[in-house]
C-alpha cells in the first residue's frame, strides 16, 4: 500500500496495519504517547505536509471533528490573522463569529455554516 500523501511502514504487528503496513506519523505519535493512539485519534500534521513527521510537528486529535477545527483555525488565522474568525459561505469574508449567524451542517467542521446576516438577507432576495 502507497500513497504520496503520507509514508507507509513495514510493520505486520501493529493492529492497525493495512495489509502489512501503517503510516509512519501514527507510529511516532504512539512511541510519543507511550501506547497505542485512542479509538477515534486522529494524528494532525501542523505544516499540512503528511510527509514531515517530525514530533514538533504531529498534533494528536481526541477526534475527527476537533481534527477539522485545527484546519478551520488554520485557515481562518492564515487568511485574516485571527484564528478564532469564520468565513461566510456566501461573500467569503472572515469576521467575528459573534457578528454572523450560523447553520447546522454536518459537511462542515465543527458542524456549522456561517453567514453574514446581510449576505444571507441579500442571496434569499435574488434566489429564493
Amino acid at each position: 500500500m502507497s500513497t504520496k500523501k503520507y509514508r507507509w511502514i513495514k510493520n505486520n504487528e501493529h493492529p492497525e496495519s493495512h495489509n502489512g503496513e501503517i503510516r509512519e506519523h501514527i507510529l511516532i505519535a504512539e512511541k510519543a504517547l507511550g501506547k497505542y493512539l485512542p479509538k477515534n485519534a486522529v494524528v494532525h500534521h501542523v505544516d499540512e505536509n503528511g510527509m514531515n513527521n517530525k514530533n514538533t510537528n504531529l498534533v494528536i486529535c481526541e477526534n475527527e471533528n476537533y481534527h477539522k477545527l485545527l484546519h478551520t483555525r488554520q485557515r481562518a488565522y492564515l487568511a485574516c490573522g485571527i484564528a478564532r474568525y469564520r468565513k461566510c459561505v456566501i461573500c467569503k469574508i472572515y469576521d467575528d463569529p459573534n457578528k454572523m449567524s450560523f447553520n447546522v451542517r454536518a459537511n462542515r467542521a465543527n458542524g456549522m455554516t456561517y453567514r453574514h446576516v446581510e449576505c444571507h438577507r441579500n442571496y434569499n432576495k435574488l434566489y429564493l
